[in-house]
């Protein structure tokens, strides 16, 4: 529950994050109220192989070395408030780092364009986002609820595999051979812009 008064400090778990992605990771959320219309937030995520659960883990698209951290700062203005639920609009900046090593996979080399298969390499991506939001804070209980959430904006993404062994040009016996994944766009070495955007939905608890 809200007074109109309070200052409100929230915590909250992302519940897709760990469960809907192919780099899941547990993000936690801070919020706190600045005033009667301003609320800032950080959020920051972990997540590694022994972790991961959801169908990526299952479907072959977690490896062994797997981790991803990110940081998410946010600043919001509150639009509507009453004893049960606040409703805001925002800004999202996100940084998250994400390493991992393939074994016998392929990429898409920056300098040629060119698809290349190896035996295994080293990857890192970095990722970077600014968004605008809507959202809102739904309590259910007196001292906890739910936080649903939707952003638009761009992003920015870099990939990069090094430490390459056993590269070679792909054949068409291994076009045949892979499948076409959802992952393809992470083989793609280099940096690339775009439009980003994201959904999400927290458990919080009142502090």
């Amino acid at each position: 529950m809200l007074a109109q008064e309070e200052k409100l400090r929230l915590l909250g778990l992302d519940l897709l994050s760990p469960s809907l992605s192919y780099a899941p990771r547990y993000t936690l959320h801070y919020k706190q109220t600045a005033g009667k219309r301003f609320l800032w937030g950080i959020g920051m995520g972990y997540g590694n192989t022994p972790s991961s659960f959801n169908f990526a883990e299952k479907g072959g698209f977690i490896h062994p070395d797997y981790r991803s951290w990110s940081v998410l700062p946010e600043f919001n203005y509150i639009l509507a408030k009453n004893k049960q639920n606040l409703f805001y609009i925002g800004l999202t900046g996100s940084y998250i780092n994400h390493q991992d090593q393939f074994n016998q996979d392929y990429f898409r080399k920056a300098s040629d364009h060119k698809q290349y298969a190896f035996e295994q390499a080293d990857y890192r991506r970095i990722k970077t986002t600014l968004s605008m939001h809507l959202a809102s804070v739904l309590f259910v209980g007196k001292n906890w609820g739910f936080s649903p959430y939707i952003g638009w904006g761009v992003k920015n993404r870099n990939v990069k595999f090094s430490h390459i062994q056993g590269m070679r040009p792909v054949t068409r016996e291994d076009s045949h051979n892979w499948i076409p994944s959802a992952t393809y766009y992470l083989r793609h070495e280099g940096s690339s812009t775009g439009v980003q955007l994201e959904l999400r939905l927290a458990v919080f608890v009142k502090l």
